[in-house]
């Protein structure tokens, strides 16, 4: 089971390592595409361009980040005491 888990973050890892060359290439020459219809956030943001789109992935994905950042800190402060 353990060699299983291993493979599976190494898998995860190469594929978050590919990532940006996928974005990349799918976003290629299309940044600036206006969307057929814009998208309005949970808080009222509209997004109306890819740019616009890529822009508040980033945004949201680095909250995503430092929440588990500071559940990870969390529990390892709980391990020490």
């Amino acid at each position: 089971m353990g060699r299983t888990k291993i493979t599976r973050i190494y898998d995860l890892i190469q594929l978050l390592d590919n990532q940006v060359n996928r974005v990349e290439q799918a976003l290629e020459f299309r940044l600036n595409t206006t969307l057929e219809q814009p998208y309005t956030t949970s808080t009222g943001l509209t997004l109306s361009s890819v740019e616009e789109l890529q822009t508040f992935c980033l945004y949201h994905e680095g909250m995503h980040f430092g929440t588990i950042k500071s559940i990870s800190r969390m529990f390892q402060d709980g391990e020490r005491k």
